[in-house]
């Protein structure tokens, strides 16, 4: 990368960062509105969309301790999407986007072209769809691979992976 695109990239983003004005405080999860305990005992949204958060017994482990209990986050509905688009002269298409837990100025980190669950494209939250959302027409969904995400954090997360050539 040639030192005139690396100062190019950093400047947009930056710029991103800066005209970005999303606030994240923490707040008890009592106080969430549209959250709270749910059938089973887990904590997630009453209409069952996005994700929920669930109690783990692990046992046998083989680890530092051989048994512990966590809270984990179950995604719910089909994996997740991450899509990486390229133009027609190999670049990639990234977006910048603000995120409440991302610990940067503005909560803006650099993105794939589209990363989305399911309950996002299917606008479960009542909101818009993903930025991005119209490069699912270019992808051939039986060529993404299949991932797993963090197991220390996630229950059986599953994504999809996909790196596609754009038309345009």
């Amino acid at each position: 990368m040639s030192e005139q695109n690396e100062k190019s990239w950093r400047t947009w983003l930056q710029e991103r960062q800066e005209s970005a004005d999303m606030d994240c405080q923490r707040a008890s999860l009592g106080e969430l509105s549209d959250w709270g305990i749910i059938e089973g005992g887990f904590y997630g949204r009453p209409d069952g969309g996005f994700f929920r958060i669930i109690g783990a017994k692990i046992t046998n482990a083989a680890r530092e301790v051989d048994l512990w209990g966590q809270p984990l986050l179950e995604e719910l509905g089909e994996p997740g999407l991450l899509i990486l688009a390229k133009d027609q002269g190999g670049n990639v298409l990234l977006k910048a986007e603000a995120e409440p837990g991302n610990p940067t100025p503005g909560r803006v980190l650099i993105r794939a072209s589209l990363q989305a669950s399911e309950s996002n494209l299917e606008q479960a939250h009542g909101g818009q769809k993903p930025k991005g959302y119209q490069l699912l027409q270019e992808v051939n969904r039986d060529e993404l691979v299949s991932g797993h995400a963090d197991g220390g954090r996630y229950f059986e997360k599953t994504n999809h992976y996909g790196i596609f050539q754009g038309s345009r």
